[in-house]
């Protein structure tokens, strides 16, 4: 049952027998605790009082009131300065300085990072809930009476030296379950479920800083990505008369990391494989070293090999995610180019990159793609492997106009209308895995997409694999104002659990489709335009195939 500050406190118990008192609590928590029990036996409201007056949190602070945490941290084996200010709301702003640089926000109404690549994104709901938990334990926000956490006792975590307490945020499914030390009544850890992520913080070495109690070394571990990070809390100051805009997302000039060569050609030269892979050869440090995979959503990525064939430092540590699941490191580069565009001081990622030799038939030595296109206006024709990078400050579209563009983490989303008049948020399938309109299985069930439809037997392709679907005839469909009818389509059949979205995703739309278009897209602002191609069937420079096993393998490997 929830807690109720509106419950009459008790009387102390601290006077009476330890043995009694602990008789007490243990049969406060066998009953729920969860609002007043009889003959003195501690409430849940009673057990909020003393973890408040442990932390000597005071309700109600004044609103003008910010706490400002500094120290030094530790991520991916980055030694950096870190600093975190949270306000009486619950906004906050974190930042660490150091080779891997990287900020997080939420200013009232939206989360967003900026993170070591330099290039911005939105917080998806989850990742900025968890983030919301940890202010609030550290603020202790979560106590006060117009928190918007409810907060309930959990029986089946608390013990004789510890209290489990769950808390949420309404009409989120995140789970938060909050220890607290029983012989000190401070937060002793924090974890945060979601659907396919465990976040864990730990708290150790309070100290009172600005009149409260606060942790001043923080250990946080995430089982997605297997990193482990270390924060020390060394100052805690309450500074006043903040700038309006403290807590809004970090907007530095990008030019003092990122150029463009007008004396350079803005289309870049590009190779295509068979299965419709795109290879490219920048210059690293000023020379071409080999082939590099272009992925409009990977991150930069280097051999080792190729690294040390340029003498680029290595540093940090970091648990790369797919089926490899090895362990590796960073590369800092001086500079990168293609095209026109020129990267200062880049980090890549050093990681074996022999399978993508194997797949695309080259001796690949490297990875590019959104580290690229965050900073640029990208002009892409799918089916043809035509690629330019343009300076979004100067640049002029003519012949279409521009239309919204979300990114679900680094993928382009836009919002589209289909048969039913149903609207929907399609993923852009950039790395080609499935050549047409891929409906995911909530928005089959949600739609009945496949009431009276005629549909055979197949599978479509996806991040987590192969999965069984239906392939059915789609009366029409309309993106951007443009009409497309009776297509083949897919259709999820197969129910499972994923992560919730700030964008819930209806599909996904194949490079193939849009072969009639040339794709405009403006990731720093967050637009797309498509220009109609005169006679995009005669351009087959490199037609899209339907996606190979091998495919599949790269999408699961670095996707």
């Amino acid at each position: 049952m929830l807690f109720s500050e509106n419950c009459a406190q008790t009387g102390s118990v601290a006077s009476r027998p330890a043995l009694l008192s602990l008789v007490f609590m243990l049969a406060a928590l066998a009953l729920g605790a969860g609002s007043m029990v009889a003959n003195g036996k501690p409430s849940g409201a009673a057990i909020l009082s003393r973890i408040r007056d442990s932390i000597n949190h005071t309700p109600g602070a004044p609103q003008e009131e910010c706490v400002l945490l500094q120290g030094e941290a530790v991520r991916y084996g980055d030694c950096c300065s870190y600093s975190l200010l949270i306000d009486h709301s619950g906004r906050f702003l974190e930042r660490l300085n150091g080779q891997l640089s990287s900020s997080r926000g939420y200013d009232g109404s939206a989360g967003w990072a900026r993170d070591w690549t330099g290039t911005e994104r939105e917080l998806p709901a989850q990742e900025l809930e968890m983030l919301q938990a940890f202010v609030a334990i550290l603020s202790g926000r979560w106590l006060d009476p117009d928190s918007p956490f409810e907060v309930e006792l959990d029986d089946s975590r608390s013990s004789i030296d510890a209290v489990g307490i769950d808390l949420r945020l309404p009409g989120n499914n995140l789970g938060i379950a909050l220890t607290v030390d029983r012989s000190s009544w401070l937060p002793r850890s924090l974890e945060t479920t979601s659907s396919d992520r465990r976040c864990r913080w730990s708290f150790e070495d309070y100290h009172r800083a600005q009149q409260r109690m606060l942790p001043h070394r923080v250990t946080h571990s995430d089982d997605q990505s297997h990193n482990v990070e270390h924060y020390r809390i060394q100052r805690v100051t309450s500074p006043k008369n903040l700038a309006l805009d403290t807590f809004h997302p970090d907007r530095p000039d990008r030019r003092d990391d990122t150029c463009f060569q007008q004396d350079q050609p803005a289309e870049v030269t590009m190779k295509v494989t068979p299965e419709g892979h795109m290879l490219v050869r920048p210059q690293i440090d000023g020379r071409q070293i080999g082939w590099f995979l272009f992925d409009m959503t990977a991150l930069l990525a280097i051999s080792p090999a190729a690294a040390d064939s340029v003498e680029m430092p290595a540093f940090g540590t970091i648990a790369l995610a797919g089926l490899s699941g090895e362990n590796s490191r960073f590369r800092q580069a001086q500079s990168f180019e293609l095209g026109q565009i020129r990267l200062e001081k880049p980090v890549l990622i050093e990681r074996d990159l022999s399978f993508l030799t194997l797949l695309c038939h080259e001796p690949v030595v490297g990875i590019c793609g959104y580290d690229l296109v965050a900073r640029s206006v990208v002009e892409f024709t799918p089916g043809t492997g035509r690629l330019a990078l343009r300076d979004p400050a100067t640049y002029p579209l003519e012949g279409a106009q521009w239309h919204n563009l979300h990114l679900d983490g680094r993928y382009p989303i836009i919002p589209a209308v289909f048969e039913g008049q149903h609207e929907g948020l399609f993923r852009l399938d950039t790395a080609g895995l499935n050549e047409t309109l891929a409906f995911s299985n909530p928005a089959v069930t949600g739609f009945d997409l496949l009431e009276d439809r005629i549909t055979t037997a197949g599978t479509v392709i996806g991040a987590s694999g192969v999965v069984q679907a239906k392939l059915g005839t789609l009366l029409w469909f309309e993106l951007a104002g443009h009409r497309f009818e009776n297509i083949v389509a897919s259709f999820d059949v197969c129910p499972r659990s994923g992560p919730r979205r700030s964008h819930p995703l209806t599909g996904t739309i194949g490079l193939k489709m849009l072969e009639p278009f040339q794709l405009v897209l403006n990731f720093p602002r967050g637009k797309i335009a498509f220009l109609k191609r005169v006679q995009p069937s005669q351009d087959t420079t490199s037609p899209l195939t339907r996606p190979s096993r091998t495919e599949l393998i790269l999408a699961m490997h670095y996707g």
